[in-house]
């Protein structure tokens, strides 16, 4: 058995892959259209209707007696975060290219993640039928961007014409003096004379792609049908199968969770060992009591089929697990990276229900929608009526207000995306509250602040003994600095900071259990007012393309945009240009570039990295409720004392 991820940028062919996949396999007895809405793993209704995939969907099939369950993910950048979240349940992934657009920006972006949470990786060329297939260029581009040597398992005739064809090189000339150089033991064979057998080369081979060493790049055409078999055969050859090991302790991780109307929520599960059964209790994540599963089913595109066992090594979909959420583990799972986010959302829209009356139930369809895709993050605002969303584009944006229409009969008013800035102590300083009056009250606290390194995020400790403060005060101390962060002096999120509690007290009779948690926001504040606090804004990588003579108009607007760059490069009246820009002076330059060069240039971005900003090109955005910096109404306020 073996779990295969297909990923790729947005219209590279990857769902027809899936489709071309099930259908050599004899799983179905046709192919599906994205197009024509019918493909099999597109099963929402907004998926159909639009022809992009917006959830990963799972399909099954067996090639030489093998099972491999296929995940196919969403292609378009904006959905990042549902791809990064299936990586923990794969042995292995499928990146295809295409061959008429090469490698892509979110090419790009899924080579590098795959390769840093060290997922063997076999890459498809499709389109190879299409005008302006470029097949050795892709891959000297491989060699020279990623630092690798792709092995070209396929033999292409007739490239770029409707007539062509591919099929696999035979293994004895992929057997080359280049394998022999990768490995010792071969070397030692080769050089002593010995004849070296086909299975030694193969063992070498396996074990080379398993740790990206090698990467094998086949060819093709999904619209023609063309090199799907041949994938087949390399993906049970040469990519490494799963544990199947059931009498271990369970081990299992969610990667996806979905809602079923009728059967609640759906922890679509990976197993790496053990089993799970109906009616089998576990206790979840965050709670002591245990939980009974109800049912387990298996996913094939649109269809379902009631399994009853989930064993390891599978991949199914659990129910019953109402608390469930994405990222949980079942038992234990020794991978903690591959359930690492990459991916930052770095817009925010409010959203509003054009009925007062509607507003519960727009809050409970997003929190819905939240347990599916946790960076959405979404949170009510009582002052303005409407949830705050956190989103990584406009086209994700557009799915959320179908989804709200289609599926939860809601509509809503969309305000425009605001850019989410954060930030971020400059220099340390100390946060000193002492929280005396009126009685009865008793809590005082010192907070040491510092900066911490670019994308650490946030860190805690205590210096503070029992004795002088309990521990279970400082506990309060802690759980209410995760909450501080949300909001700092300029009203953004807080990251990148120390704060070590270097003093406290409480009092036998007059601290009461919720003291700490009106205290800890006002030494907060009052820290990063000393320490002072800088923003830090989104960056995006952009990646711009076509004919040379539009590349210093180009140059030039990014200077504009506050952005740098590398480059021109120029070859054969095509240029290249690769930049880093700020998104809130970047966001609506697509439009700007269609118009400039008439459509010629194309360009595509993804997130790159949160960077210091001067507050004059940032914003400074309202604080939500009243700031404990203003003393006297806040504790008014924790202690519901305050008139309406």
């Amino acid at each position: 058995m073996i779990n295969i991820g297909i990923v790729a940028h947005v219209d590279a062919g990857k769902t027809s892959l899936t489709e071309n996949l099930l259908y050599v396999s004899g799983k179905i007895r046709q192919k599906g259209s994205v197009d024509q809405g019918t493909a099999q793993t597109d099963r929402l209704d907004i998926e159909r209707q639009r022809g992009i995939s917006i959830r990963t969907a799972s399909a099954t099939l067996t090639w030489q007696d093998i099972r491999i369950n296929l995940l196919d993910t969403p292609g378009h950048v904006d959905f990042m975060g549902e791809v990064e979240r299936c990586f923990a349940a794969l042995d292995a992934a499928v990146l295809v290219i295409s061959a008429v657009e090469g490698i892509q920006s979110h090419t790009e972006y899924l080579w590098q993640t795959l390769r840093e949470l060290k997922i063997p990786c076999l890459i498809f060329i499709n389109k190879i039928d299409r005008a302006g297939s470029q097949i050795e260029a892709i891959l000297l581009e491989m060699q020279q961007r990623w630092q690798i040597q792709p092995c070209l398992m396929s033999e292409v005739s007739r490239e770029g014409d409707k007539s062509c064809d591919s099929h696999s090189k035979p293994l004895r000339e992929v057997f080359s003096e280049q394998l022999i150089e990768l490995d010792d033991t071969l070397l030692e064979q080769y050089l002593s004379g010995r004849t070296i057998k086909d299975a030694d080369y193969a063992v070498v081979f396996r074990r080379l792609v398993a740790d990206l060493t090698l990467v094998l790049v086949y060819c093709g055409s999904m619209a023609m049908g063309l090199g799907a078999e041949e994938l087949l055969d390399a993906i049970v050859q040469w990519l490494p199968e799963s544990s199947t090991d059931c009498e271990a302790p369970l081990s299992g991780i969610v990667y996806k969770v979905e809602h079923d109307t009728a059967l609640g929520r759906v922890a679509h599960v990976r197993l790496f060992s053990g089993s799970l059964q109906n009616r089998d209790e576990i206790i979840l994540p965050r709670e002591q009591e245990k939980r009974k599963i109800f049912q387990i089913r298996q996913f094939n595109g649109a269809k379902q089929e009631d399994s009853g066992m989930l064993k390891a090594g599978e991949i199914g979909a659990v129910y019953g697990l109402s608390s469930i959420r994405v990222g949980d583990i079942l038992g234990s799972v020794d991978q903690p990276d591959q359930n690492r986010s990459y991916t930052h959302p770095f817009l925010s829209v409010q959203i509003q229900a054009l009925q007062t009356a509607q507003d519960p139930l727009l809050m409970q369809a997003l929190q819905e929608l939240s347990a599916e895709d946790p960076l959405l993050q979404a949170e009510w605002r009582k002052e303005s009526r409407a949830a705050q969303v956190k989103i990584t584009g406009t086209i994700q944006l557009e799915i959320i207000q179908a989804l709200l229409q289609t599926r939860f009969h809601l509509q809503v008013r969309l305000f425009s995306p605001e850019v989410v800035y954060y930030e971020t102590p400059i220099r340390s300083g100390i946060g000193f509250e002492e929280y005396t009056m009126p009685k009865p009250c008793w809590a005082i606290l010192k907070l040491q602040i510092e900066p911490g390194e670019r994308g650490s995020g946030y860190q805690f400790s205590s210096i503070v003994s029992n004795d002088k403060l309990y521990y279970r005060y400082q506990r309060h101390i802690e759980q209410s600095l995760q909450n501080c962060l949300k909001q700092g002096i300029y009203g953004w999120p807080v990251t990148d900071l120390k704060i070590t509690l270097i003093d406290g007290e409480h009092h036998i009779v007059h601290t009461h259990a919720l003291d700490f948690f009106v205290a800890t926001p006002m030494a907060f504040l009052k820290g990063m007012q000393n320490c002072g606090s800088s923003l830090l804004e989104p960056i995006l990588s952009y990646h711009f393309e076509g004919p040379s003579n539009y590349a210093n108009k180009i140059a030039g607007d990014i200077m504009k945009m506050r952005g740098r760059f590398r480059g021109p490069y120029i070859f054969d009246g095509q240029f290249t240009l690769e930049a880093e820009i700020p998104a809130a002076t970047s966001m609506n330059y697509q439009l700007t570039l269609s118009r400039l060069s008439d459509g010629r240039c194309r360009m595509s971005s993804r997130f790159y990295a949160y960077e210091p900003c001067a507050l004059e090109d940032g914003k400074i955005t309202d604080r939500i409720g009243i700031s404990p910096l203003d003393r006297e109404k806040w504790i008014l306020q924790a202690r519901n004392a305050l008139s309406s």
